[in-house]
């Protein structure tokens, strides 16, 4: 009794004798209505194969390929590339916050590590794909009577919100989040306060956020 080994409809080995036997070892395509994928192997230096920052001109990798585009790889090592990674980290340029207390959106316009889905005029990172998100703030402000709070905003309803330690002079208040969007969904910060006035948010103020998965 024989059989074959394929993926899809792509035949990869026969069966002789108890072993497989590999006789398509090249790059592979699969075509959907839009695309054609391409998986290959490719000799290609990666960086810290043994631990260190230096190239290492003999490593390889298994690759994706929508074209020339490469979107996914896997070395020899174990390692993954993945040259699309959803992140991005802003800051505040000072004076950008008016002082209020009925609560406000940080518009964190000084982009740190750009990315298309966080809007540096509405302050909003938006969600390209469903899955898991990482975000992480931190808030500095002054003449306050009140103390600070800092929320975290899911299309618009309060989901985290923190409040700081002491009220008037300099007010620090971070705020963390974990959770799980769906494609168009945003992100977005406000600052608060009870009963007071919060102040005027100023520099070492920060908004990041990443794909968890």
């Amino acid at each position: 009794m024989s059989g074959v080994l394929k993926l899809g409809s792509t035949t990869f080995g026969t069966e002789n004798n108890g072993k497989i036997e590999l006789t398509n070892v090249g790059p592979t395509q699969f075509s959907s209505s839009n695309h054609t994928w391409e998986l290959k192997a490719v000799d290609a230096p990666i960086v810290g194969a043994n631990y260190s920052t230096n190239d290492d001109p003999l490593s390889g990798q298994l690759a994706i390929y929508n074209g020339a585009t490469k979107l996914w790889g896997i070395t020899e090592g174990g390692w993954v590339q993945n040259p699309n990674l959803i992140g991005f980290q802003a800051g505040l340029s000072s004076g950008n916050i008016s002082t209020g207390d009925s609560g406000v959106v940080v518009i964190y316009n000084d982009v740190i590590t750009a990315s298309i889905h966080y809007n540096n005029t509405t302050g909003r990172f938006t969600a390209p794909i469903t899955g898991k998100y990482f975000f992480i703030t931190s808030n500095l402000s002054n003449g306050g009577t009140t103390r600070l709070q800092t929320a975290l905003y899911v299309n618009g309803v309060i989901k985290n919100i923190v409040e700081s330690s002491t009220s008037g002079g300099y007010q620090q208040s971070s705020n963390i989040g974990i959770f799980d969007l769906s494609a168009g969904d945003y992100v977005e910060v406000f600052l608060l306060a009870y009963n007071g006035l919060y102040g005027n948010a100023v520099g070492y103020t920060q908004f990041a956020g990443y794909f968890v998965g």
